[in-house]
């Protein structure tokens, strides 16, 4: 179950060259477990994996500085020739994405199984 002051983060690899999927369970704010997922993203660029999958799914509000977070996860896979998607986020944190014109580039699906061309 979410825990509603801090930011878990599972992360599954999927066969090397796939993708890696951070499935989020809390809020996304400005937390140090926050900073840690953008840390973690930025190493894992350096892998073989083209895609990288943040699953909001468990994610019930976002802030200004979780924006911020996917942002600069968004501006490191560009750098590194990467595609940062995310999935399944409520309807006031894909509101507040649109508002801030995030919505726009990243690529977003329903479920973290779209993403990957399973449904």
């Amino acid at each position: 179950m979410a825990n509603w002051k801090q930011l878990k983060v599972d992360v599954q690899e999927l066969d090397e060259s796939a993708a890696v999927v951070y499935r989020l369970s809390g809020l996304l704010t400005d937390t140090s477990d926050a900073f840690q997922l953008l840390d973690r993203i930025r190493e894992d660029m350096e892998n073989p994996a083209k895609r990288f999958i943040v699953d909001l799914t468990g994610v019930p509000h976002v802030t200004s500085a979780g924006v911020g977070i996917l942002a600069a996860a968004y501006t490191s896979a560009q750098r590194n020739e990467k595609q940062l998607v995310v999935t399944g986020p409520a309807s006031r944190v894909e509101s507040l994405l649109k508002l801030v014109g995030l919505w726009d580039l990243l690529e977003h699906h329903d479920t973290v199984e779209q993403a990957l061309g399973q449904s």
